[in-house]
């Protein structure tokens, strides 16, 4: 069947990947971790350090060791119940298995397999406007699907520095690439 509306196709929107895809498919480096948290992880929000190594959670304060960014992967498999939060933002599910024996093996039962992009261009949420070129923060103060979204302007205790910059322009409440070249 030939193509006869053309609207989907220009509409520059569309351009644009998912929130924790790949912006282009230059060379990357990522880390296959845990989900210690017990809160689903959305996809392109930052990734912290837990209890142990290779084990990551949301932030806590600005005191929080930055390990990289949810990358969305063809590897990732949905979990009915446990995917989507009430907005249909799409993550990693949180720990469902949540007893202290379970802590201290790698990995725990019950935890998620994510996978955590160190260096590379992704498509991150934005919490303002950003511009190209702009140093990248993470907002660590936001709540619930504006937790660990990232942004061009510090704001004290409320955001952490991290070391990425913005590939892109965006407007407030949508996505922009950003460039990480985390050394960890």
């Amino acid at each position: 069947m030939p193509i006869t509306n053309y609207t989907d196709l220009t509409d520059p929107s569309r351009s644009k990947g998912y929130i924790g895809d790949l912006v282009t498919g230059q060379e990357i480096l990522e880390k296959t971790v845990f989900v210690e948290s017990t809160e689903l992880m959305l996809f392109g929000r930052g990734a912290f350090k837990g209890s142990m190594d290779d084990y990551v959670v949301k932030s806590v304060d600005n005191t929080s060791v930055f390990l990289g960014i949810l990358r969305r992967t063809a590897a990732f498999e949905a979990v009915n119940n446990h995917s989507l939060d009430a907005d249909g933002n799409m993550g990693y599910p949180g720990k469902v298995d949540v007893t202290a024996n379970n802590i201290g093996t790698s990995p725990a039962p019950g935890m998620s397999v994510a996978t955590v992009l160190i260096k590379g261009e992704i498509w991150v949420p934005i919490d303002e406007n950003v511009t190209q070129g702009a140093p990248a923060y993470i907002h660590i103060a936001g709540t619930g699907v504006n937790k660990d979204v990232f942004r061009m302007t510090a704001d004290g205790a409320n955001t952490l520095a991290i070391p990425a910059v913005f590939s892109t322009s965006g407007t407030a409440g949508d996505k922009a690439g950003l460039y990480l070249n985390y050394p960890g």
